[in-house]
């Protein structure tokens, strides 16, 4: 037997270690692009399935049947959430996260998240609602990364509530330089946390919780998911729990104001303009079918179209109040259609939406850039594309101007 001492064998090179490194890399950013890639085609069938019960609870009145609707809805909805979930924490392992912060009212991102959630507190018989003493002023914030992060919360907090409530609480506390900091409180009166787990809860693949936590659904990894942004954005999430009596999970955030000189502040409205001109181009037809029903019930007159190509000629020849674009289509992209459509002085102006399955933050802000007014993600349901119509083209709305 031939022994073969430590000095016998080939130290690492730079070189060596650099191949490593990049081997590396290249299977991470393999093993990233693969999720975005089975996320779309996984939210694709799902948006067949999760528009079609949202029609039907909409319009179906038998008590039988909606109850069994809202089962569909409440799995899709499940499904949907871990699919996220595995998609951002392998986002966040690549690096490749960024944030982008703009003028964010934390007010509107936290009614934004009640509403999402008041369906399934109605359901469970809990109560919804945010407390603020202060007055929300804009902040330059990542509202989209935000709002993730309050949705994780929130979502946990309704999910592991059994009776009582669910509570937002939000302060703001001016410090310096025209900054601020923002305290939100998610409370929640449901099963809480043992005390030797309460740091084990953020860290990522682990189902802290144990079994219960499996009966309830999810990944397991959204606490860790909204503990790496909120550090990305310079803050701290901390949790306070007590078994059997409830947690409360604290997010503190510095950011400067972005308060202008003046605000423009809308009057809601409860209805949309009828009878609007949509251009859908869509190229699954199921989802054309399910899109189309909704938009029709919704006042709405209705031209399809199969890919951007098909998109930028119908644009060229009608005119429309509304063009949805899918993201992902044979010959020519959403994305595609919407530079295209952006260059002739016909559609400075005209409102255009993406309906994607890529909804990842990134992906929203791809689209924003591309020159789309707002990004509706599959699977969506009938009251979000009424609430969207409501929002860009509300039914009798007056602007007032405040000087501040």
């Amino acid at each position: 037997m031939t022994n073969i001492s430590t000095s016998d064998q080939a130290e690492p090179t730079v070189a060596g270690l650099q191949a490593e490194l990049d081997t590396l890399r290249a299977e991470l950013k393999a093993k990233t692009d693969f999720l975005v890639d089975i996320s779309h085609e996984i939210r694709t069938p799902l948006t067949g399935v999760m528009a079609t019960a949202s029609l039907l609870m909409e319009f179906d009145q038998s008590q039988r049947n909606r109850n069994y609707i809202g089962l569909i809805e409440g799995s899709g909805r499940t499904l949907l959430k871990i699919l996220d979930d595995i998609f951002e924490i392998s986002r966040i392992e690549a690096g490749r996260l960024q944030l982008e912060p703009s003028p964010t009212n934390p007010m509107a991102v936290i009614n934004e998240v009640l509403a999402s959630y008041k369906e399934d507190a109605d359901y469970e018989d809990l109560s919804l609602r945010v407390e603020s003493k202060d007055v929300m002023i804009p902040l330059m914030l990542d509202g989209v990364r935000l709002k993730q992060v309050l949705t994780n919360l929130v979502d946990n907090a309704v999910k592991f509530t059994e009776e009582g409530g669910v509570v937002i609480s939000c302060t703001l506390s001016p410090t310096e330089n025209n900054e601020y900091t923002l305290y939100l409180s998610i409370s929640d009166t449901g099963i809480g946390i043992p005390k030797e787990h309460l740091e084990s809860i953020f860290i990522p693949y682990r189902f802290a919780l144990g079994s219960d936590h499996r009966l309830r659904g999810g990944s397991g990894l959204g606490l860790a998911i909204s503990k790496k942004i909120t550090q990305l954005m310079g803050g701290e999430l901390m949790v306070d729990s007590n078994e059997g009596v409830g947690s409360t999970f604290t997010i503190s955030l510095t950011a400067a104001s972005a308060l202008p000189s003046e605000l423009r502040v809308e009057e809601t409205s409860s209805a949309h303009r009828q009878n609007l001109r949509v251009l859908l181009a869509e190229d699954n037809e199921i989802n054309t079918l399910i899109a189309t029903e909704m938009l029709e019930r919704l006042s709405c007159h209705v031209v399809q179209v199969t890919n951007g190509l098909e998109a930028v000629k119908a644009a060229e020849n009608a005119d429309f109040d509304l063009i949805l674009l899918d993201i992902y289509m044979p010959e020519c992209t959403g994305i595609e259609a919407c530079r295209t459509m952006r260059l002739n002085d016909k559609h400075t102006k005209t409102t255009i939406g993406a309906l994607t399955a890529s909804f990842a933050p990134d992906e929203v802000r791809h689209c924003l850039r591309a020159g789309m007014d707002f990004v509706v993600g599959k699977p969506f349901s009938y009251a979000q594309l009424r609430d969207t119509l409501t929002k860009w083209f509300p039914d009798d709305i007056e602007e007032l101007t405040i000087k501040v």
